[in-house]
């Protein structure tokens, strides 16, 4: 028996050595660039979205309740599959783990490795989708997952499809759907640095107006030209025969830099709405203040992480006891300044939404002593803060 697989029944299943012998299928587009998960994550703009909304909701803090309404209270200890779902990362390794292969591939599929005595999920692990092959042979009928032509046991497999479009449970790529978007940003990527590195066109002329020089008086003229050149800022010395021409960047030939800015706002915006104004793609000149700092990580939260968090609650949802429920505790992506905290706790509580020990516990400070920070009871209007709550 294997830590990864654990009982022998699933040995019907496939062996590490062949969920690891997967291999990257790709797409070549029309830049000439094969785009792949791998390639993908090489252009900055690919990367740096994918890595904003997973390392966002990965570390979101996680609560389990049970019931509902009034009668909701949280869960502790909290369920395994929850609180420590892998053996070999963090939890918040292990979510970013599945936010990266929904992100890139629309599919995270996690593989159980231990389940409790009622047979519910302990730890699992996310597989490299590309060693995983999905079918569906019709949309009445779940999907089977496969590797090397094995079929996973479905007790074993949590998924969670991204896109999703109607008649399959198989999520879409957005690496795959949008693959001429990153073709083209990696296309240019890659001329930017091979047109700013080598240099296709020559930075200058050096030229003599009264002789013809000669291949080999050229080449010794270009060596001490050079050598002068690299003595840091010292003055270059020439005769009244001689001219020097700097030549400037062709318009057309440097425009490769606008379609860098272009292609990295629409690959941002693939991933989520306005995530390429967080980015600061395609926002030249716009100024950055705390009031729309605010509404951006508002609209991050709603249009942007949100529904990532919902795919993942739902998921972890169904694989614990009923009637348990997951929830991400999302607040934290809303800090605001202290002074506006304070109203917001001063109207929380004359409103009785909230007691001082909960408003307190958000501060990291402890209950008040003998119970006095429990009451909910509503307050009439005020002008300070809640008593027991540190300005």
């Amino acid at each position: 028996m294997s830590l990864f697989f654990g009982p022998k029944r699933e040995e019907r299943g496939v062996t590490s050595a062949q969920l690891l012998a997967g291999f990257e299928p790709g797409t070549r587009t029309k830049s000439g660039e094969k785009v792949t998960t791998n390639t993908a994550l090489r252009h900055a703009a690919t990367w740096a979205s994918a890595n904003l909304l997973a390392s966002i909701v990965s570390g979101f803090p996680v609560d389990v309740f049970r019931g509902s309404g009034r009668s909701k209270s949280p869960v502790n200890p909290q369920p395994s599959i929850v609180a420590t779902p892998s053996l070999m990362v963090s939890r918040r390794g292990w979510m970013y783990q599945g936010m990266m292969s929904a992100l890139l591939r629309g599919n995270a599929i996690g593989y159980v490795t231990q389940f409790d005595g009622n047979q519910r999920p302990l730890h699992a692990e996310w597989l490299d989708p590309d060693a995983v092959k999905i079918e569906q042979d019709n949309t009445l009928r779940a999907p089977v997952f496969l590797v090397d032509g094995k079929q996973l046991p479905p007790e074993r497999v949590i998924h969670i499809p991204a896109f999703l479009r109607p008649g399959s449970a198989i999520g879409m790529s957005v690496v795959e759907y949008h693959a001429e978007s990153i073709g083209l940003g990696i296309a240019a990527q890659g001329f930017g640095s091979q047109f700013l590195g080598s240099g296709a066109v020559p930075s200058a002329v050096f030229k003599n107006e009264k002789k013809t020089v000669s291949p080999e008086e050229a080449s010794i003229l270009k060596r001490r030209f050079m050598a002068t050149l690299q003595k840091k800022r010292e003055p270059l010395v020439i005769g009244e025969d001689w001219t020097y021409q700097a030549i400037q960047v062709n318009p057309n030939e440097s425009q490769f830099l606008d379609t860098m800015g272009y292609t990295d706002a629409q690959i941002a915006r693939l991933f989520a709405p306005g995530l390429a104004e967080i980015l600061g793609y395609g926002n030249q000149g716009s100024s950055l203040t705390y009031s729309n700092r605010v509404d951006r990580s508002l609209d991050l939260l709603t249009y942007g992480v949100l529904p990532w968090v919902n795919r993942f609650e739902d998921a972890l949802t169904a694989i614990i006891a009923q009637p348990q429920t997951v929830r991400f505790n999302t607040s934290g992506l809303l800090r605001v300044d202290p002074e506006t905290q304070r109203v917001i706790f001063k109207t929380d509580r004359e409103i009785g939404l909230h007691n001082i020990d909960e408003m307190r516990e958000l501060l990291d400070e402890p209950p008040l002593p003998n119970g006095q920070g429990e009451d909910y009871s509503p307050l009439g209007s005020t002008n300070t803060a809640p008593t027991g709550v540190q300005q």
